[in-house]
């Protein structure tokens, strides 16, 4: 994505600072993102075991009903 991103500079005219300002951006939402995704993996709020032992209703939880799909008849 960070290489699509650059190749659209030159198009675009940007210029040498406005690349940089893009690239920093691009590395803190690529950081943000990894950090968010690393917690969730790490902080076993969304594991398979506390999916099994949480209510449909706790909120904030994943839930084994939360990923069932439902089919609507109407």
């Amino acid at each position: 994505m960070r290489e699509q991103v650059s190749r659209l500079s030159g198009p675009l005219g940007l210029p040498e600072a406005a690349q940089e300002a893009v690239d920093r951006y691009l590395n803190a939402i690529f950081a943000y993102m990894r950090g968010i995704y690393d917690w969730h993996r790490l902080a076993g709020r969304y594991t398979p075991h506390v999916a099994r032992h949480t209510s449909p209703t706790t909120p904030g939880y994943l839930n084994l009903t939360n990923l069932a799909t439902s089919t609507s008849t109407d």
